[in-house]
């Protein structure tokens, strides 16, 4: 294997120094190589890059349920910085409007809004997110409502997971009322 077929497979890290790597990289011109080589190195130390996207093949053979637990944080995030960024009360009130909209019942609500706007994709992974088998039941919502927002939640999660970011806010902004 030549030497840069060995940096641009990301296995330069045993070889080049941090500092000669940069240079060598930025001499190409190829950010996203960088950018890849810094992910292996961060992987290989058992360290997690922040915003690193998933395939859409990887991501779709996650369980649903996984993508559920990432969509409710993402959800749960979006929430309390729209919250933050448009209103002026204190941290309890504030936490109790992030509450009531992120409860399952309300979820259900929102993806109502924003089903006509999804794709066959989208619908299916929702669906997948809906139906699949879950170990917690509903505490304040029909079992109904519970199934939408797990669908929900795994559309989310799954969108963030691909780094579909744009998409996210769309959806995210179109479903909204005020």
């Amino acid at each position: 294997m030549k030497f840069a077929e060995r940096v641009f497979a990301g296995k330069a890290e045993n070889f080049l120094p941090a500092i000669i790597r940069s240079v060598f990289i930025c001499f190409f011109g190829a950010n996203i190589v960088y950018l890849s080589i810094k992910s292996f190195a961060y992987r290989r130390k058992g360290l997690f890059h922040l915003g690193e996207k998933m395939d859409k093949n990887r991501a779709i053979n996650v369980s649903p349920v996984v993508l559920a637990f990432v969509g409710d944080a993402v959800y749960s995030l979006f929430v309390r910085e729209r919250l933050t960024f448009t209103s002026d009360k204190k941290a309890g009130e504030l936490n109790k409007l992030a509450t009531a909209e992120v409860r399952a019942t309300a979820q259900a609500a929102f993806f109502k809004r924003i089903e006509p706007l999804l794709t066959e994709e989208e619908l299916g992974v929702f669906k997948r997110g809906r139906n699949a088998k879950k170990t917690t039941r509903a505490k304040s919502a029909s079992i109904s409502e519970y199934n939408v927002s797990t669908g929900f939640e795994a559309l989310l999660g799954y969108l963030y997971v691909t780094g579909e970011t744009e998409r996210l806010d769309k959806l995210l902004n179109e479903g909204k009322t005020d």
